[in-house]
């Protein structure tokens, strides 16, 4: 399945280097949004399936912090895409403060090809976890099925 990508940054400079580095690594679905609220809303809809979000810490209308936290309350888990906070003014603490807003991972910007390969590399084992923890339902789902019908003389 193709890697759909979720930015949400209000720097529209920053939203063209976000998409740029994403198509040199070879992913061409990414969407763009401006603010938390709107990648609230993206991520909430159904019909949107993404695997990785990335998100500006400081934003406007809502900031990556409180967008992140939101999602983890109104979006059921299967459906959380791998949500990474980014920040242009990495103090201390930070990480472990979007750690605790419920981020899977936290990024300095800009951000360096090495971090960026890291996290597509990262992302690639967590669908391919996600891919076989389906198949592992999936066969129970079927052991179970087969097993009913066979109970009920089927």
């Amino acid at each position: 399945a193709e890697v759909r990508v979720l930015v949400a940054e209000d720097d529209m400079i920053s939203q063209r280097v976000m998409v740029k580095m994403m198509s040199t690594h070879g992913i061409r679905n990414v969407d763009v949004v401006g603010n938390g609220a709107e990648a609230l809303e993206r991520v909430k809809d159904a019909g949107n399936c993404y695997n990785l979000l990335l998100m500006d810490w400081n934003m406007p209308t809502m900031d990556g912090l409180a967008a992140t936290q939101a999602m983890r309350r109104e979006v059921p888990a299967e459906r959380l895409p791998h949500i990474v906070i980014l920040t242009a003014a990495a103090m201390s603490g930070d990480r472990e403060q979007c750690l605790a807003a419920g981020a899977d991972e936290y990024l300095t910007k800009p951000i360096s090809r090495q971090a960026m390969e890291a996290l597509f590399r990262k992302l690639g084992r967590r669908e391919a976890d996600k891919a076989e923890a389906v198949a592992v339902a999936a066969a129970a789902d079927d052991k179970n099925v087969a097993a009913a019908a066979g109970a009920s003389g089927v």
